[in-house]
């Protein structure tokens, strides 16, 4: 009977000496992480050896005391990017903040590894600070390469228009055109800004494996304050702009109701004549009446007599 019991509680010892290895040798992946599994075997991508393998999703076999894992956040990180005293393409001295979103590269194998293989170890605030530094200098560069008004999308002269006022202009399908043609340059140099600052970002951080998901200009400014004189003359002329459209459709309404009610008194005057003809036929009528019956009159008298 002891026998038995010692054989039954040496089962169960088992059971869960068994169990606990398993635990320790099965490792499952979130779906948002990569699994980085070092020692034993090598692993061999694009002709170059790692000394680790990688698991994306699912799980895997790790020995105990062999190997060791290290998870791998595959989520997006946010980077803020500052820069000052950047010459731009024009001389002007600036600064601009900048944000972007970055993250670890899984859909090319070699690009994982490699970015795994530079990683590994590092904190996220210690990726964070080395991709800054790399988009630090991508910006700056990008900022060279332009001026401050094509960085922003803003239109230096008055709508494209030198000497010329959109007020004088007097077609208005030619002020509409204007005004969208230079819209649509503006977007255009914004957008050709940004995609420049991508590319130039993208090929730096790809070498690393990092991909860049988005890129944006936060804010710009610069120490003449060149931009704050052009922003005011803008508002400037945006208002006058403004006054103008005013003016004009106040003049159409103030005509608008002048023709109304010149076109109502035209319309009272006629009424008036045609109410003054109809009594007037209707005098020449009475008259036409009483004469009849006078008539009638003085014939029926003098047939009596």
């Amino acid at each position: 009977m002891v026998t038995g019991t010692a054989g039954g509680i040496l089962a169960i010892l088992l059971f869960a000496i068994v169990l606990i290895l398993l635990r320790s040798m099965i490792r499952v992946c979130p779906s948002n992480h990569i699994l980085v599994v070092t020692g034993g075997s090598q692993t061999v991508v694009d002709g170059r050896k790692y000394g680790f393998r990688l698991q994306k999703g699912g799980w895997t076999f790790v020995i105990p005391f062999i190997q060791s894992v290290q998870a791998v956040d595959l989520t997006i990180i946010p980077i803020n990017v500052r820069v000052e005293g950047v010459n731009s393409a024009n001389g002007i001295n600036v600064g601009a903040d900048a944000t972007a979103c970055v993250c670890i590269d899984d859909q090319q194998e070699a690009l994982l590894y490699s970015a795994v293989q530079q990683l590994l170890g590092k904190s996220r605030g210690q990726i964070q600070e080395q991709i800054q530094q790399t988009m630090i200098g991508n910006f700056r560069a990008a900022l060279n390469k332009t001026t401050p008004l094509q960085a922003i999308g803003m239109v230096e002269s008055a709508d494209g228009i030198e000497d010329v006022e959109l007020a004088e202009i007097a077609d208005e399908a030619f002020k509409t055109q204007i005004v969208q043609q230079n819209a649509e340059s503006a977007d255009g140099e914004r957008a050709i800004f940004r995609q420049v600052l991508l590319e130039d970002c993208q090929q730096d951080l790809s070498t690393f494996g990092i991909e860049v998901v988005s890129v944006s200009l936060q804010r710009i400014w610069d120490t003449s304050s060149y931009i704050a004189n052009l922003a005011n003359k803008t508002l400037s002329r945006k208002r006058k702009e403004v006054e103008i459209e005013e003016a004009r459709l106040r003049s159409r309404a103030e005509r608008a109701e002048s023709d109304a009610k010149r076109r109502q008194e035209v319309a009272e005057s006629q009424a008036n004549e045609r109410i003054l003809e109809v009594q007037q036929e209707l005098e020449v009528f009475r008259r036409q009446c009483t004469a009849a019956i006078n008539r009638a009159r003085l014939e029926s008298d003098s047939a009596i007599a």
